[in-house]
């Protein structure tokens, strides 16, 4: 029996170092799960916290009272963004917001106080909101920048941009937003940007988009402008009209669209609410109708008008001859009529061309004594003869008087003109020779009768200005020794 009994005491001392083993592998079983549990939940936890929405972030309230503010951003917010992306995203989602990174959509939301913004917005893409959307990135970079005047110039120049198609046609957008690469990021300084001048304590803007492949329209958010003064652009793809609120902006002094054949439509009557208005030019468009009559209003203020468009109709208004400040003006097209016979006092340039202008040059022309040049070309109906009255102009350096049946002679008495330097009467039904006073121009660089009648050799008296380089083209045979 002792064996037996001594199996047994060793069976039960066995038993309890067994449970011990069990006991240990199942906590560190329970461990490992705990640790796993533990894990999972972190990143869950923090997962949760990164897609967090940053429109329900609260934004810093540290900007000045009444600056455009944000939320505090992390460092994974862009401090660039491609606006030809961005233009591409919202055409397919309709909704600036799901377009822009969305960590600016808070800076978006709390632009305030700029007096160009429209009082509602659409959140649909519209070169408005492009132009909120690039001012929210400008002011998340800058939190600091509370100037109101370069806040204006650069929401006013945004907005011009994504309207005319800048981030995908312009070929010198250098600080206009993008290229990404080309944008200074060290200052808010629209002032800087390509084209863009800006003078006086006001920082009154001059842009000037000449030559850099525009396209667009122009927004009807210009009569919101208040930094904007003078707007130039020659050749452009400019497509459209001229919005009739342009001249909500009570600034514009100048504005100069040349060599843009597909800017249509009407010359807006509103422009003669442009009160400050010195110098107008639509030239080489499409515009079509009417010289408006409104354009009188701005008999104190306008120095140049012209006009130039195969489309263009009706008479010279009587307002526009009137004028009393109207220095230089120019009808390239068109117009019907006949020739004014009172003229604004203070011309030293007209320019009659392409016309369908009849009847002949009045003797009263030789009233207009700051008159240096004088163009009228191609205008089939004007039957004329030179009146002798030009020779009255002491001021006139230039004659051009081409493709128009002009008959008669060449007056004498335009050898009284001292400073005149260029005589073109080319295709036209002038006859006889050249008067021999010329020979007291010494200014005179160039007569051109090529396509006239005239016939016959050149008086010697006009020998001493050949040798001296006046240049003689047509038919006249010259024989100076």
């Amino acid at each position: 029996t002792d064996p037996q009994n001594n199996l047994l005491a060793n069976a039960e001392d066995a038993m309890p170092s067994k449970q011990k083993k069990r006991r240990k592998y199942f906590l560190l079983i329970c461990l490992v799960i705990i640790i796993i549990t533990l894990v999972v939940s972190l990143t869950v936890y923090f997962s949760t916290r990164g897609n967090e929405d940053p429109r329900e972030q609260v934004p810093s309230t540290d900007a000045p009272s009444g600056a455009p503010t944000g939320a505090p951003t992390g460092p994974v917010c862009p401090d660039t963004v491609d606006w030809v992306q961005v233009m591409d995203t919202c055409s397919e989602v309709g909704y600036i917001q799901d377009a822009i990174p969305e960590c600016l959509v808070p800076f978006y939301e709390n632009i305030t106080g700029i007096a160009t913004l429209p009082v509602a917005f659409s959140e649909s893409c519209t070169p408005v909101t492009l132009a909120r959307a690039a001012m929210a990135l400008a002011v998340k970079n800058f939190p600091s920048t509370t100037d109101r005047t370069t806040l204006n110039l650069f929401f006013e120049l945004a907005t011009l941009y994504f309207s005319l198609e800048g981030p995908t046609s312009w070929t010198d957008r250098k600080g206009w937003l993008s290229p990404i690469d080309d944008v200074d990021f060290r200052a808010i300084n629209p002032c800087s940007w390509s084209g863009v001048r800006c003078y006086g304590a006001n920082k009154k803007l001059r842009v000037d988009l000449s030559n850099k492949n525009i396209s667009g329209v122009l927004p009807t958010e210009m009569g919101r402008f208040s930094s904007l003064y003078d707007l130039r652009i020659i050749k452009s793809d400019l497509r459209g009209t001229i919005p009739t609120e342009i001249c909500n902006n009570p600034h514009l002094t100048e504005l100069i669209i040349r060599e843009s054949s597909l800017l249509s439509g009407p010359i807006p009557s509103e422009l003669g609410k442009c009160h400050l208005l010195k110098n107008l030019q639509l030239v080489d468009t499409n515009m079509e109708g009417a010289i408006p009559t409104e354009l009188g209003i701005l008999n104190d203020t306008l120095e140049k008008l012209h006009v130039q468009s195969r489309f263009i109709n009706g008479t010279i208004p009587q307002e526009i001859i009137a004028m009393e400040k109207l220095s230089s003006l120019r009808f390239d097209g068109p117009i019907t009529g006949t020739f004014p016979s009172v003229l604004p006092s203070a011309l030293t340039e007209l320019y009659l061309i392409n016309t369908r202008i009849m009847g002949s040059i009045p003797s009263q022309i030789g009233e207009l004594t700051m008159l240096s040049i004088l163009e009228l070309g191609n205008n089939v109906l004007l039957e004329s003869t030179l009146p002798t009255e030009l020779g009255l102009l002491s001021q006139l350096e230039e004659i051009w008087i081409f493709g128009s049946p002009i008959t008669g002679t060449i007056p004498s008495e335009l050898a009284s003109l001292p400073l005149l330097n260029t005589l073109q009467l080319t295709n036209t039904d002038i006859t006889g020779n050249l008067p021999s006073e010329f020979g007291s121009l010494s200014n005179l660089l160039v007569i051109n009768v090529a396509g006239t009648r005239m016939r016959g050799t050149v008086p010697t008296e006009i020998c001493s200005i050949i040798e001296n380089g006046t240049i003689i083209r047509g038919s006249l045979v010259r024989r100076c020794e």
